[in-house]
C-alpha cells in the first residue's frame, strides 16, 4: 500500500475547479469586505432636504396641473 498524499496532485480540467476555487472564494470574499467597508464609511444622505425638494416639486405640480 502506498501513501498517496504525499504525491503531488495532478491537475487535469476536471480538477481545475478544485484548484481555483478556494483561491477565487477567497478573493471574492476579500473583495466583498472591502466594498462592504468602504461603503459603510460613506456619510448618510441628507434625507430630510431632499424629502423638502420633492413636496415643493409636488406641490409646483400641482400648480401646474391645476392651471394656477
Amino acid at each position: 500500500m502506498e501513501i498517496l498524499y504525499f504525491k503531488n496532485p495532478a491537475i487535469r480540467k476536471n480538477t481545475l475547479i478544485l484548484w481555483i476555487g478556494p483561491f477565487a472564494l477567497f478573493l471574492l470574499i476579500i473583495f466583498l469586505v472591502v466594498r462592504w467597508n468602504i461603503t459603510s464609511k460613506r456619510p448618510p444622505k441628507d434625507l430630510e432636504a431632499e424629502n423638502i425638494v420633492k413636496a415643493t416639486e409636488k406641490t409646483r405640480l400641482k400648480k401646474l396641473v391645476e392651471g394656477e
